[in-house]
């Protein structure tokens, strides 16, 4: 019997699970964060080695007993983010993995939670990415690069231009919006410096101001004109990323299947608004929303490692 191990290692959690070659689910664990950029290499190292080992021993199994491992990290964007992460995760107590062991960008085991490659993933929740794979095993990948270079289709982006909107309702060089209203009864603000001082002061993280997205799916449920504007600039900016990564991986005549994963896309509205426009920008899609979670994902992408290895082999 083959046994695969699938880590979603994310920036505030990490979960793993240990499935066999029917992709049946064995065990599960959860662990911390791991994103290396927020909390340097070591605890990264760390928490990750404690829950592959807790999920291979609920598995009851031993280490030599797990044929394959892929690990989907949040940070690993670079070419040098992962060479760090790989060499980490493949010496010292890790070092067994090193012949069967895939470390990629989260993003990547997202497309196996609905579909396996040749096929298209779009994340929007707190940041954004599209990343795709084409018949050929060619990938390619856009609009990430975090909140500084990118993320345009992101819920922070999406927040963040609320802010905007709303600074210039009250300045008056931009439209009346129910928007002001809300942030009101949100946070009792009723001026533009309001908001200046709470950025000034309080210093929302990324992920605080996020939290702020769905008052702007509310207020264009609700039919306010600005709210409305602001989420298909955020489709829109999403559509753009789709387009590139179908052009780069020549997918503009084949028949797509995109993935959509994020706490966006958790709004009907968003969604039909996605999936209106992403249906008009590609000739041939279909949509699907995720049949297992991340971590499944990256299991089932460990199986397809492996036999690929073995193929090459």
């Amino acid at each position: 019997m083959q046994y695969f191990l699938g880590l979603d290692a994310g920036g505030t959690k990490t979960k793993a699970v240990v499935i066999d070659e029917s992709s049946q689910l064995i065990a599960e664990a959860n662990g911390g964060p791991a994103n290396y950029h927020n909390i340097g290499l070591t605890q990264v190292t760390r928490n990750v080695y404690r829950v592959i080992e807790e999920v291979i021993s609920k598995a009851l199994l031993t280490e030599e007993k797990i044929t394959w491992v892929t690990i989907g990290i949040a940070g690993c964007d670079t070419q040098k983010d992962y060479e760090q992460l790989f060499k980490t995760f493949s010496t010292g107590d890790m070092a067994y993995l090193k012949n069967k062991l895939t470390v990629v960008n989260d993003t990547k085991i997202g497309l196996y939670c609905g579909t396996t490659p040749p096929g298209i993933v779009v994340v929007a929740g707190t940041g954004c990415n599209v990343y795709g794979v084409n018949a050929h095993g060619e990938e390619a990948s856009a609009g990430n690069w975090g909140h500084f270079l990118g993320d345009k289709g992101s819920g922070f982006q999406l927040a963040k231009r609320m802010f905007q909107a709303v600074v210039e309702a009250y300045d008056g060089s931009g439209e009346p919006t129910i928007l002001n209203q809300k942030i009101e009864n949100r946070l009792g603000f009723t001026t533009a410096a309001d908001i200046a001082d709470w950025n000034n002061d309080a210093k929302p993280s990324i992920h605080e101001v996020s939290d702020f997205a769905p008052l702007v799916i509310v207020a264009a449920e609700e039919g306010d004109m600005v709210a409305k504007d602001l989420i298909d600039k955020t489709v829109g900016e999403l559509g753009k990323a789709i387009s590139a990564v179908v052009k780069r991986l020549k997918l503009e005549n084949e028949y797509n299947r995109v993935v959509i994963i994020g706490g966006l896309f958790e709004s009907k509205y968003f969604r039909a608004v996605f999936e209106g426009y992403v249906t008009a920008l590609l000739k041939r899609c279909r949509i699907v929303k995720p049949l297992v979670s991340a971590e499944v994902g990256a299991a089932i992408m460990a199986k397809g490692e492996w036999e690929k290895n073995k193929k090459r082999v």
